[in-house]
């Protein structure tokens, strides 16, 4: 059964007695929640960490002052109960109370328990002197087995009684409430409500011994200690993991080279101190990254051309001409120029792998260094870390309860009866019963209908895809404040607290509750989806995808599918009524430019393909196993949201504020070019100026000219000054900085207050997609670029060398991170959303008599597939820009709300492994290149040209006039893919990059595909005829079925053959070394292995263009793919220019 959330603001604007009384409510309930949680910890006898204010762990309880301050609270228990019996040793003491922890926490010993259940049972015998829970004498509750048998007259009820007071004995709980009782310690603790007076409470009932309240309080307690210790268990079990990890790398790479490791830490010390004002608490600061070791193999092949006794100046030249032809790909100058100095050069002249295998060995440390050891504790608190007061619903028996009242206060005018609230009266917060609050209209309600002929739980739900209303239920529900508004109270609080007094501008007029903000009741909502309506717990179709728990992988039973069918023939119904009709997938590509691409493929019939009215043949992928069977393709096409499409008047206005914030980004970078010339070591100053030099050469051309024009100006001033001292210089540095800096700071302003007043959201005519803003990852990389520009320029220094640090919880542009998460949350949901209706078969009408509703036109799919996240992972898969922007949050957050939103609708959503699914045309199988086309805009200025283009000119050295509107230009990251799988006197194939992955996925489903189909991972060994010989890893079941016993031999290095190697004996690396690895780690291994050039990947083009389809090393695979596209494209663009000649 789906569970919804649906979060409604109470009207408490005319009920300040309610809204004051809520708020002591909430701070009863986490100081409640804190007090029994405290009592557990205790109990626990363990050390307990908290994050710092540095960000590292400390420890502020040891396990030996938590069993002090429990002997201290067990002996004064002892007293207070009045106990004249054995007091019991501490070790005793001790022992109890830790059965008792392990009994009430049954994950701090590796087992499972219901929080619900134990709170129930062990409230009242460890609070209530009254109470005889956990003795076994209680009457109440189900009988036990020998009585019912003893009843019916079963000779047998004797030994089952026999039994079951043996099993009664050995109850570990009846011991320990012995135990308890035997030492004095029952009660063990108070009722918290009983202690806590702020609160005028409904007196306890004659036979009550505690409340509801506390009841709720100790389960909270309870479920936080079971996640911690759970998550406890994760968090050791990574740390011990990555330990190991840490150590065999090290010890398969770097045996036999201590030396270098030594030397590679001195350079990083030296880095480090050679640093003044930039020290870091972190030990990752100065450590050689593989970003800092950009461009490093082609330096370090210049460098080895040079003797060892050449100058640094040589070394560097070699630097400064890499770095000038591709600025893009170069790594940290200054640590290049620490490796040319004489005593540094052995780490790449001994071995120029060495680099490469230390930085992503560095790699391993990091994470290390970064992961817990043990879970951060911390106690509940009212505003910096709340917990929330919960009700049951109408049928509830376990704490109070609520009824949510339909049209209470008129039509569309709910409310919700409390059956307990606590309320001011006479100016103290009091418990009352039947308290009926107000709540806001929403349109989450308005879906909602009253289930008059069942229980007052029972409801209607309604949904634009649903062929009817859903039935579903209320669940529990939580009083709570937006976490934001405790946060400043809290903040606001403290502060006053320090200061002993509060300044005027924090005085308040109102009550507590007003600082608190809005109150809002979270409603959860149990929905029953169509299967579970009819009485099944899974749609038919889940026969035949198999979908795992943990990756969401799906893997197909293809036996199934033909029985399924059989049963379920495809009639072709449109919307959510036909989802047991036929067979159909949806796949999905989430982008960049465009939120997705989607694919509809469906099961149909080999004799169905026949050519339609143009003579095309069908597209289709054979089905594993089912000679009979394909999957037929229906549609495919981009789905879009607000904001993904521009006319030339929003594109305008796009360039136009990025351009602006360019400008500004530009300026500052030249600018802290100049502070770092201020620098008194002669020879750093000498290089940051050399520098600044070679940035103006490249031209002002992005900024504004009087800024560029007095920036010069100050720099020809300070030319002319070189020879000042030390002091002197840094002194005119700081005047002719601080000069600029005024100025730029106006602009930052102006430029402030035009984005504060929505200057850059102009309202655009047409239809509602054609915004500048709305929901597309342009507008959210945008914000971010607002974001950072406006943290970089607060950390500004207008001296060098000195550094200015945020704090780590410090607050900074707080409204700006709040709107770009919110604008996140909502791209998230939204694209959910529509990739459901679209596999549900609806089209969202825009004009019409059904303008703005969805409309049944397509049957729907059974399984939505996205692509795997884990399969993210090889360095020549996809852009690093893109990986970074859908691995953090767009990819795992889409299929987690799409996962929530497709349960209530049947909809099975799951993943596939979709490794160079954008590098391989789906139809051929060919490899290609991502390209993008040439924009038919002028081309001779320089600022009219995009970013993207100008590096391929620079790096290619061609002449942008030269250039024709819709080339084909090979950048690796374009909209487009384009192989040398094409007809015609062309030769090339061009497809949309992102509906090809969509059609790759299908391929890889139904043809059960796996990546080791083009790609192997082999160790390499040497032939004794000095043939290169390679030999598979077999890292998992597919490939060990394929290639055990298979070698690679090569004469060439570069083209391999397949051999038999039944009589070769295999290394201990090809027989599945690192299967306990996770992908991410066997790869950064191998990595390191290709640096040593131990490992060498293979890949091959199945269709035959590339290579005659042959085994091919990686880099010389990739290489001749580029380079046959490069050819053919040139080819194409040049007869076509030729043409266009003629017919000129």
């Amino acid at each position: 059964m789906a569970v919804k959330s649906i979060k409604v603001k109470l009207m408490l604007g005319h009920l300040p007695e309610i809204r004051e009384g809520l708020w002591h409510l909430h701070e009863a309930v986490n100081l409640g929640v804190r007090y029994y949680t405290e009592w557990l910890a205790l109990l626990r006898q363990g050390n307990l960490y908290r994050r710092g204010k540095d960000g590292a762990q400390e420890c502020y309880m040891t396990a030996e002052q938590c069993r002090q301050e429990l002997l201290v609270r067990l002996r004064d228990r002892q007293k207070r109960n009045g106990h004249t019996g054995d007091p019991g040793t501490d070790e005793e003491l001790l022992g109890v109370a830790r059965r008792l922890y392990e009994l009430l926490v049954p994950q701090s010993v590796g087992k499972k328990g219901q929080a619900q259940m134990l709170a129930s049972g062990f409230l009242s015998p460890l609070a209530d002197p009254k109470s005889e829970g956990g003795k076994g004498t209680s009457k109440s509750g189900r009988k036990p087995a020998w009585m019912g048998m003893k009843e019916a007259g079963d000779s047998r009820w004797v030994e089952a009684k026999a039994r079951y007071e043996a099993n009664k004995a050995k109850d570990p709980t009846k011991q320990v409430i012995a135990s308890l009782e035997m030492y004095g310690l029952r009660p063990l603790f108070d009722v918290f409500t009983e202690t806590y007076k702020t609160i005028r409470w409904m007196p306890l009932g004659k036979h009550q011994g505690v409340r509801a309240w506390d009841r709720d309080m100790f389960q909270q307690s309870l479920e936080r200690l079971m996640s911690w210790e759970s998550w406890n268990e994760r968090v050791g079990a990574e740390f011990a993991r990555l330990v190991d990890r840490r150590d065999r790398f090290r010890e398969k790479h770097f045996t036999g080279q201590e030396h270098l490791v030594a030397l590679a830490q001195r350079l990083e010390q030296e880095m480090k101190e050679a640093s003044p004002g930039f020290e870091s608490k972190s030990s990752q600061a100065h450590r050689i990254t593989k970003r800092a070791l950009r461009g490093a193999d082609g330096i370090i092949d210049d460098w080895l051309k040079l003797s060892e006794g050449e100058p640094v100046d040589r070394f560097d030249e070699i630097l400064r001409k890499r770095q000038a032809q591709n600025p893009r790909r170069f790594g940290s100058h200054d640590l290049f120029l620490k490796l040319a100095e004489p005593v540094f050069q052995p780490l790449w002249r001994e071995d120029p792998s060495f680099l490469s295998r230390w930085a992503s060995y560095n790699e391993v440390l990091n994470k290390l260094e970064d992961a817990k050891q043990f879970a951060t504790f911390t106690l509940p608190s009212p505003c910096s870390n709340p917990v929330w007061a919960r009700f049951e619903n109408a049928e509830g028996t376990n704490i109070f309860k609520y009824d949510f009242l339909f049209d209470h206060f008129g039509k569309g005018r709910h409310g919700v009866r409390f059956q307990r609230m606590i309320v001011m009266r006479d100016g103290v917060p009091t418990e009352v019963e039947g308290i009926v609050v107000p709540i806001a209209p929403s349109r989450q309600l308005d879906a909602l209908a009253p289930n008059d002929a069942a229980s007052p739980i029972d409801v209607f739900v309604g949904d634009p895809a649903a062929p009817g209303a859903f039935r579903g239920q209320f669940g529990g529900a939580k009083i709570q404040y937006r976490r934001s508004a405790l946060v400043r109270k809290g903040r606001r609080e403290e502060k006053a607290y320090l200061c002993g007094f509060r300044l005027p501008s924090q005085r308040r007029t109102g009550t507590p509750a007003d600082d608190a903000g809005e109150v809002f009741l979270n409603l959860s909502l149990r929905v029953e989806s169509q299967s579970e309506q009819a009485g099944r717990r899974n749609p038919p179709y889940a026969a035949v995808f198999h979908i795992s728990d943990q990756t969401r992988r799906v893997i197909v039973r293809y036996g199934e599918i033909e029985r399924y069918l059989a049963e379920h023939p495809d009639t072709g119904i449109p919307g959510s009524r036909g989802l047991t009709s036929g067979l159909r997938v949806m796949s999905v590509d989430l982008g960049l430019r465009t939120s997705a691409a989607i694919s509809v493929f469906r099961v149909a019939h080999r004799d169905e393909l026949t050519p339609d009215a143009h003579g095309r043949q069908p597209f289709f992928f054979p089905i594993h196993g089912m000679d009979h069977l394909v999957a037929l393709h229906e549609r495919s096409h981009l789905i879009r949201l607000p904001g993904e499409t521009e006319s030339k008047k929003v594109r305008s206005i796009r360039e136009q504020r990025l351009d602006r914030l360019n400008r500004l980004r530009s300026q500052m970078a030249s600018l802290r070019l100049l502070v770092r010339t201020g620098v008194l070591d002669e020879q750093k100053r000498d290089r940051n100026w050399e520098r600044l030099q070679s940035s103006m050469e490249r031209g002002g051309e992005r900024m504004p000219s009087d800024w560029w024009d007095l920036f010069q100006a100050q720099v020809r001033y300070l030319a002319q000054h070189r020879d000042a001292s030390g002091e002197a210089w840094g002194r005119m540095v700081q005047a002719a900085v601080r000069t600029l800096w005024r100025q730029l700071a106006k602009q930052v302003r102006d430029w402030r207050k035009e984005v504060r007043r929505n200057a850059d959201k102009v309202k655009i005519r047409g239809i509602a997609r054609d915004v500048p803003g709305g929901h597309s990852l342009a507008q959210l990389d945008y914000l971010e670029r607002q974001y950072r520009f406006l943290r970089s320029w607060s950390a500004f220094s207008v001296q060098a060398g000195q550094v200015v640090r945020a704090e780590r919880d410090s607050r900074f542009a707080v409204a700006l991170r709040e709107h770009i998460d919110n604008g996140k949350k909502d791209r998230l949901k939204k694209l959910a959303d529509r990739i459901l209706m679209e596999a549900l078969g609806y089209v969202y009408v825009t004009d019409g008599r059904r303008a703005g509703q969805w409309q049944a036109v397509y049957p729907p799919c059974q399984l939505v597939l996205l692509e795997e996240l884990s399969e993210y992972r090889f360095s020549n898969d996809r852009p690093p820009s893109e990986n970074s922007q859908l691995m953090v949050w767009s990819h795992r957050g889409v299929l987690e709300e799409l996962i929530h939103q497709a349960q209530v609708h049947d909809v099975l959503v799951g993943t596939i492994p979709a490794a160079f699914s954008s590098r391989f045309d789906a139809r051929t199988g060919a490899p290609g290149i991502r390209c993008r086309r040439v924009p038919s805009i002028p081309l001779k200025d320089a600022p009219s040209i995009p970013i993207w283009l100008s590096h391929y000119l620079k790096q290619t050295e061609r002449d942008a006039a030269a250039l024709r509107p819709g080339e084909l230009i090979p950048t690796g990251d374009g909209e487009f893919l384009v192989t040398p799988a094409g007809r015609g006197a062309s030769g090339v194939r061009v497809v949309h990059a992102d509906i090809n992955a969509a059609h790759n996925l299908q391929r890889r489903l139904w043809e059960n595909f796996d990546l080791s189909d083009i790609r192997v991972r082999c160790d390499r060994r040497e032939g004794k005829d000095g043939t290169v010989v390679l030999i598979p890893r077999l890292t998992n079941q597919r490939v060990k079925e394929r290639y055990s016993g298979v070698i690679f031999t090569s004469e060439d290095g570069v083209s391999f053959t397949v051999g038999d190697a039944k009589t070769r004996r295999r290394s201990s690396a090809s027989q599945g070394e690192g299967d306990d690895l996770s992908d991410e780690e066997q790869e950064l291994l191998a990595e390191a292995d290709d640096a040593r050039e131990r490992s060498v990947v293979l890949f091959r083009d199945p269709s035959g263009f590339v290579n005659g389809g042959r085994w091919t090393a990686q880099r010389a695979f990739w290489g001749m793919v580029h380079n046959r596209i490069e050819t053919l494209l040139a080819e194409r663009f040049s007869v076509s220019g030729a043409a266009e000649k003629v017919r000129g």
